[in-house]
């Protein structure tokens, strides 16, 4: 199981090269819920339910800030609460126990099913694509022989 996972939907010809499209323009596309699931539990207290239309996602902007461990901290990935719902919406969610994947240090390992369920206002107007990046703890190991034994 990942760390850490970041979920953004861009349009798929976008995606898939065209050059008139930007691959970097996450779309908010009108998701009503974003629901994130391991071995069936859900993982944030209740799903993430925004309503970019009457501009209430305040809670989907945060994430963004709480999965990479910035919330309140110097450091801040620099994307406005407007530009969040224009072209960057990203959640991000640290599955970690102390929320801190940001740190290096190790995290037990994990493993079982990453379910990530969508529902969206109204119908798509265009194909999506929802880009996943996770990030993993992984652990090589060589001993004095110089084996190599490596753990995902």
């Amino acid at each position: 199981m990942p760390k850490r996972i970041v979920v953004g939907l861009v349009a798929n010809d976008a995606f898939n090269g065209i050059p008139t499209r930007n691959p970097f323009n996450f779309q908010n596309a009108g998701v009503k819920k974003l629901e994130i699931s391991i071995n069936g539990e859900t993982i944030t207290t209740r799903p993430y339910e925004p309503d970019f239309a009457d501009n209430l996602y305040l809670r989907s902007y945060l994430s963004l800030y709480q999965g990479l461990g910035k919330l309140g901290d110097d450091w801040a990935p620099d994307v406005t609460l407007g530009e969040y719902k224009n072209g960057y919406t990203l959640w991000c969610i640290d599955f970690t126990k102390d929320q801190e994947a940001q740190l290096d240090k190790l995290h037990l390992i994990q493993t079982g099913n990453l379910r990530i369920e969508l529902q969206f206002a109204q119908n798509t107007v265009e194909t999506l694509n929802c880009v996943v990046y996770a990030e993993f703890d992984n652990l090589l190991e060589i001993n004095k022989q110089r084996e190599v034994s490596i753990d995902y």
